[in-house]
């Protein structure tokens, strides 16, 4: 579904990416872990156009993607749920959601599904999505990005600034969607909760993948979780 080749991202002069590798196979979650700084969000504002990787290939279904406006890529079916959520504070829920709908042959996805999904925003429907609180604003983000009927999301620390039991819930969501065709690529600082519902894990360490493998296999590789994640034994 996805496949980041060799890119090399920049801020400026700044370099960022160092030759980033990594794959998320169709109907998969893949999870990329590492501490604050090391270029997961860099990663993730390369493959939605946000910031361009200067050299590298990006490909979405293998087509390649490097170098196109974010409109388009989200057009070809990339659905973006940013971190801190990124919703509009003075329009209802409804509202949101709306402005986001998007019919076409992905999954499906309308105000129906996704108030199955997540029941408690069509209760909240016609209030200000301000007021919503944090585990809300993120059902709504969500939401707002399956609207676009996408093949694949990108979701950018979504567990941030969330109680336990409302991580626990996102994450069951999250496996829904995995059961229902849609590919993830999850950032994530939940080291726990990510290995739980991850099919694939990448580490991120000063821009270059440092380990790439299965959930278990992370567990059991008790080095890289010490110098790469800070998870002590």
């Amino acid at each position: 579904m996805l496949e980041i080749c060799d890119i090399h991202t920049y801020y400026g002069k700044s370099h960022i990416l160092h030759g980033v590798n990594l794959s998320i196979r169709e109907g998969t979650l893949g999870a990329l872990l590492g501490r604050n700084g090391m270029g997961k969000t860099t990663t993730i504002r390369s493959i939605i156009g946000f910031n361009p990787p200067r050299t590298g290939k990006i490909l979405f279904r293998g087509q390649e993607i490097q170098g196109m406006a974010s409109y388009r890529i989200s057009q070809l079916g990339l659905g973006l749920v940013p971190q801190g959520r990124g919703i509009f504070p003075n329009l209802t829920v409804l509202e949101n959601l709306l402005i986001a709908a998007r019919p076409g042959n992905g999954m499906g996805w309308n105000l129906t599904r996704v108030y199955e999904l997540f029941p408690r925003l069509q209760e909240r429907a016609n209030h200000s999505a301000g007021k919503l609180s944090g585990g809300e604003a993120q059902m709504l983000s969500i939401c707002r990005a399956l609207m676009l009927n996408p093949d694949m999301i990108l979701l950018d620390e979504p567990s941030e600034g969330l109680a336990p039991l409302v991580v626990n819930e996102v994450a069951e969501k999250l496996v829904e969607l995995k059961k229902m065709g849609v590919s993830i690529l999850l950032v994530e600082q939940n080291i726990n909760m990510a290995l739980k519902i991850a099919d694939s894990v990448f580490v991120l360490n000063k821009g270059q993948v440092v380990f790439s493998g299965t959930p278990k296999e992370l567990v059991d590789n008790t080095e890289v979780q010490s110098q790469y994640l800070g998870v002590g034994h």
